[in-house]
């Protein structure tokens, strides 16, 4: 039985500023008997969001696929309907995320601080902190540093001009 996958990606084959590699990784899933994709969610990095998810549907089109393509957010640090669909993604669904990671980790609770080559992590389920590790952290190290945030906080993002978490 082929595995459930969900491709969120920054494609942006025939936009201006196109490359290819998202696009093989699309037609890959879609042509693989491996795989049933149910949807693609677009995120901004190689164009915009909006132009990521015309350029998807087009491949899909191309392809002869009909499933569901969602936009993500235009900027880091704000919840989008392409978060909502990958939250509500039943359990066992794989998911490839072949661009930045705005709309996973606005559903999981994670940034990545790339200035400060840091890892954030919600942990609210049990003890309400927010776990930050260094970027080159390997196997069972402690925390860097261990912040408290308010119960139930899952939705992160980074805010560059006021240096921040929101």
């Amino acid at each position: 039985m082929p595995r459930a996958i969900w491709v969120d990606t920054d494609i942006a084959l025939g936009a201006r500023s196109g490359d290819v590699d998202d696009a093989f990784a699309l037609a890959a899933v879609v042509r693989s008997p491996a795989l049933r994709l149910v949807g693609v969610s677009s995120v901004f990095g190689n164009t915009s969001s909006a132009t990521a998810a015309r350029c998807a549907e087009r491949l899909l089109a191309v392809a002869g696929s009909n499933v569901p393509v969602v936009e993500g957010a235009a900027r880091a640090g704000g919840s989008s309907a392409a978060a909502e669909a990958i939250a509500r993604l039943p359990a066992g669904t794989w998911l490839l995320a072949l661009g930045p990671l705005t709309n996973v980790g606005f559903v999981a609770g994670i940034v990545l601080d790339s200035q400060r080559k840091e890892i954030m992590a919600l942990n609210n389920d049990i003890e309400d902190t927010m776990v930050v590790m260094p970027y080159d952290a390997q196997g069972n190290q402690a925390p860097k540093r261990m912040l408290s945030v308010p119960h139930q906080a899952w939705g992160l993002a980074m805010s560059r001009t006021h240096d921040e978490i929101a």
